[in-house]
């Protein structure tokens, strides 16, 4: 007898915009050509952009070419517009489908999921011919049907609870309706229509907006559905209940086993940025990661200084350490040797032939460091942990009562960062 499988929902989210910025690798592993990182989409609905998760190998051809094109520079982003108004931004029309992370923290040993968009494909401009947008059309099997409060006011809207069977699982989804405007141009109630006949167990079809509420949160908006009441498109109740079993089991599992593998690719970027924020900065130096960075730092420059132009013994500078592994382009500033030291002073000299934490509190004395620092920049040359009593002792002999003061207002972690702040 064959075997009766949980169909797939319709699962489409559709963006059209402009690319904001990108994160995109190029990559080679066992003979296999594949692009890998994120892409932020500004559109109309969204105050900030969209980011999704990419990985895109050679045999999608045509998929593969465009993301390429953005690594490239053939392909414009916004973020790219800023140093030439002249270029004009690559409009893209985006296909993507809800999915699901679950993911054990380290720290806490939680099972968390991580809401996420599984990118399919992408267009550019000549193929497009809608607004700028965020749209989607999904299937729900339907959990709850209630309506919206707030504060314990009721605010006319319904909301629909339910899941949708994905590629590897089941996923909750939260849509929501409310008054809208039909075919002919006439507002009418449709929060009060979902309410009167979606029921539990249930299977709809919905489509309409995707937009921003106040808390900046994604909301799914409805502007239309459809009861699926034939039995080959509804959702069988015993398969669905099968499906959140597995899905309960996987949580437990990954509970216990903090070495299971989850096959997802957002799983794998988040744990590589992960192993890039914590390695050694020495080590960090000589990623690829870094490497590729450093590489597209110099080339935007134009291999000159951001500061005197000049050609000569260029530097990648960070402006901040907040998002090593995952740089934006905001982080980063190419350096001629001269204008670097400026950054960091002596203190880059003198730190790296630090090899006992007695030997610090000397260095700071002598009033070395006369430039203002990236808060950061301290962190990456000594393990601070150590040398706390050493700081604490010098800052009571010298009765440097407004240090409790720098701590705070700078936000550093301990006392020996707030030193370094006062003696600059």
């Amino acid at each position: 007898m064959k075997e009766v499988l949980l169909r797939h929902a319709i699962n489409n989210v559709i963006l059209v915009g402009d690319i904001f910025d990108h994160n995109l690798e190029y990559k080679i592993k066992e003979n296999e050509e594949y692009i890998i990182g994120s892409l932020r989409i500004k559109t109309r609905e969204f105050i900030d952009p969209f980011f999704t998760y990419v990985k895109v190998y050679s045999e999608q051809k045509e998929t593969f070419e465009i993301l390429k094109n953005f690594i490239d520079k053939e392909y414009i982003t916004i973020k790219d517009c800023k140093d030439n108004i002249k270029n004009i931004t690559t409009k893209v029309k985006i296909l993507l489908s809800l999915d699901e992370l679950l993911y054990k923290e380290k720290d806490t040993g939680k099972v968390k999921v991580f809401k996420t968009y599984r990118f399919r494909n992408i267009m550019v401009d000549d193929f497009i011919t809608e607004n700028y947008k965020a749209k989607f059309d999904i299937e729900i099997f339907v959990h709850s049907v209630t309506k919206e409060k707030i504060r314990d006011q009721i605010t006319g809207r319904a909301i629909i609870r339910g899941w949708i069977p994905i590629h590897n699982g089941i996923t909750p989804i939260k849509v929501v309706a409310g008054i809208t405007v039909n075919d002919e141009g006439n507002e009418f109630d449709f929060g009060e229509e979902i309410i009167n006949n979606v029921k539990k167990g249930m299977t709809i079809n919905v489509w309409g907006d995707l937009t921003e509420n106040h808390v900046k949160s994604i909301e799914f908006i409805i502007l239309g559905a459809e009861i699926q009441e034939d039995e080959y498109k509804e959702f069988n109740m015993e398969l669905i209940k099968q499906a959140l079993n597995i899905r309960k089991a996987k949580i437990k599992e990954i509970k216990i086993n903090s070495k299971t593998k989850v096959d997802n690719v957002i799983k794998d970027i988040i744990e590589k940025i992960e192993d890039l924020k914590t390695m050694p900065y020495k080590e960090y130096l000589q990623s690829n990661h870094w490497k590729a960075m450093r590489k597209r730092q110099l080339k935007l420059a134009n291999y000159k200084c951001g500061l005197c132009n000049s050609k000569d013994n260029l530097n990648v500078h960070h402006k901040t350490y907040e998002n090593r592994g995952d740089e934006k382009d905001e982080d980063l500033i190419v350096l001629c040797q001269e204008c670097h030291a400026k950054f960091h002073g002596k203190f880059v000299e003198e730190c790296n032939n630090i090899k006992a934490g007695e030997q610090i509190i000397p260095i700071v004395t002598k009033g070395l460091i006369k430039t203002k620092l990236f808060i950061s920049d301290i962190n990456q040359y000594l393990e601070e942990n150590i040398l706390d009593a050493k700081i604490n002792e010098y800052i009571l002999k010298n009765n440097i009562t407004s240090i409790i003061n720098i701590q705070t207002n700078f936000n550093v972690n301990n006392m020996y960062s707030a030193l370094l702040i006062y003696n600059t």
